[in-house]
């Protein structure tokens, strides 16, 4: 994984589980979780490109 991408999906997470520790931030915390989604399966989708570009 591209070391931005790694880096980028520990500051979600870290503020994900900040957002956690306060009731208040229930939706901040639901909407850092769909982005920590939305980019791993980026991530998958990069990969797959990656090896089928391998396989041709």
């Amino acid at each position: 994984m591209d070391p931005e991408i790694s880096l980028l999906l520990h500051h979600l997470t870290a503020a994900k589980k900040l957002a956690e520790k306060d009731s208040r931030h229930g939706m901040v915390a639901y909407l850092l979780e769909l982005a920590i989604i939305e980019v791993e399966e980026l991530c998958e989708r990069s990969s797959q490109t990656d090896r089928s570009d391998d396989v041709v």
